[in-house]
């Protein structure tokens, strides 16, 4: 009796615990990309607005939509598109679950304005800017601290 008790206890504390670092490593996960949306939105140019306001955070494939350089719109309304695209990636992050991510879905980050492409990789005229890069790299750099100090 007292063997079938303690096995009982043994597995239902390494169930708790193995549930733990399930939570822990998603939860690091959402930081992770967070911060590297977050690093894409401020090293973005800024000369409408329109290129910071188009970073698209999606799960499970990467976004489809094509965006064109909005018309009338002022600075201010760009400004607010790129928060509510900011709250808008929070929220679906906040929907993830260890299930989900060991269920083979990605998370993506996407800019699908019609001159994303040259701003990122450059043209004959200039350079790129190479944010995707960069925020790649922050991104693998953060979770690899992690990973050092044992926290995933």
């Amino acid at each position: 009796m007292g063997i079938s008790s303690n096995h009982e206890q043994f597995m239902n504390d390494w169930l708790r615990e193995v549930r733990e670092i399930r939570e822990r490593k998603l939860f690091f996960i959402v930081q992770v990309t967070f911060d590297a949306l977050g690093a894409l939105i401020r090293g973005s140019a800024v000369d409408t607005g329109t290129y910071r306001a188009s970073h698209d955070l999606t799960i499970g494939a990467p976004s489809q939509k094509k965006l064109k350089r909005p018309r009338n719109a002022g600075p201010s309304e760009r400004q607010g598109e790129a928060s509510r695209r900011e709250s808008e990636a929070e929220r679906r992050l906040s929907t993830l679950t260890p299930e989900v991510l060991e269920g083979g879905l990605s998370i993506f980050i996407t800019n699908n304005l019609e001159y994303a492409e040259v701003l990122e990789q450059g043209d004959s005229e200039r350079p790129g800017r190479g944010l995707y890069q960069i925020a790649r790299k922050r991104a693998e750099d953060n979770w690899n601290t992690l990973v050092q100090r044992g926290l995933v």
